[in-house]
């Protein structure tokens, strides 16, 4: 079964990117990863396939935070949902996140147990069927 779906992952902690496209690696999702949160957002506004975006909050040159705003007011993108990751759990960023719109949040460090269920919620439990035969 091919589910044909894209995820961006966004996060300059090369160990959360290699963690989780190892994970993804038998599913039936596509993974586009970019430790540059520019590159990120760019990716975001010119690729027409993103069926979901995974950003970190923290990062260099310009947060998560910065990215999903510009995000949500683009035509485009202001629908695609988006998955925040973050070691923060304080109140204040959890209320700025959702009054900008992010659809789910995980708390870094996470369990892949954890992570594999945000993504069912997105895309059903069948995303890790094994990819068949081109």
């Amino acid at each position: 079964m091919s589910i044909n779906k894209s995820v961006l992952y966004v996060d300059d902690n090369w160990s959360y990117l290699s963690v989780v496209k190892d994970f993804l690696e038998d599913s039936v999702l596509e993974l586009l990863t970019t430790s540059d949160p520019h590159e990120g957002l760019r990716m975001a506004m010119v690729n027409q396939k993103i069926d979901l975006i995974m950003l970190d909050i923290d990062m260099p040159g310009m947060t998560g935070i910065e990215i999903l705003t510009q995000l949500r007011k683009l035509q485009r993108t202001s629908k695609i949902p988006v998955l925040m990751l973050s070691a923060h759990d304080d109140l204040d960023t959890i209320q700025k996140i959702h009054s900008l719109g992010v659809d789910d949040y995980l708390l870094k460090p996470f369990e892949l147990n954890d992570l594999f269920e945000r993504l069912c919620k997105f895309f059903g439990r069948n995303i890790f069927e094994f990819k068949r035969e081109k």
